[in-house]
């Protein structure tokens, strides 16, 4: 009775190795593996492509976007390009690979802002004192309030389907200073 279980339990075995051996094919099609492109723009908000609704002319960008998948909610892993990028390529925390800031000395950084109220712009004046030479930047920064994003939004031929005070989908209140919306590409 034990010759006719082992038997048995080595013939299951070699059924169950057989089956769970048998060939794949071991190169999947272009149909099963997603074209991913990531592009990383230095200073560049979502809404200054002109598949976002921005006015900016990016005709071959807008014909990428056309033809993939649009995310309007995603978040760097640092405010500057050198940490960012690293924790795009890693997967970590900028800090945790070692890379706090993109200088590696000492430098002082003094802030100007400048509120347009009727153009709906604000320029941000950095000056940076180094060691061996002093730097001026720029950062101009578009706003918006919920009538004008409605209107740029469908000039780019995006309907508004809500407005949020947060990304979480906390109900909207016109009093905060900031808000997330839900487009659609008509």
């Amino acid at each position: 009775m034990q010759k006719l279980i082992n038997i048995t339990m080595v013939g299951l075995l070699v059924i169950m190795l057989i089956v769970g051996c048998k060939q794949q094919n071991s190169q999947p099609t272009s149909l099963e593996r997603p074209n991913i492109l990531i592009m990383i723009a230095d200073d560049m908000g979502y809404a200054d492509l002109g598949c976002y609704g921005g006015i900016s002319n990016t005709p071959n960008l807008d014909q990428l976007a056309g033809s993939g998948i649009l995310f309007t909610d995603f978040y760097a892993a640092a405010p500057n390009c050198s940490p960012s990028r690293s924790g795009l390529l890693t997967g970590r925390a900028p800090s945790r690979t070692g890379m706090y800031n993109y200088r590696n000395y000492e430098y002082f950084g003094f802030l100007n802002t400048f509120k347009y109220e009727k153009e709906k712009v604000t320029l941000e004046k950095y000056t940076i004192v180094e060691s061996d030479r002093t730097r001026i930047v720029y950062n101009w920064m578009q706003y918006f309030d919920t009538n004008d994003l409605e209107k740029e939004l469908g000039q780019g031929g995006f309907s508004v389907d809500d407005f949020f005070s947060d990304v979480a989908g906390s109900p909207f209140d016109s009093k905060k200073t900031e808000f997330a919306v839900v487009a659609k590409k008509r």
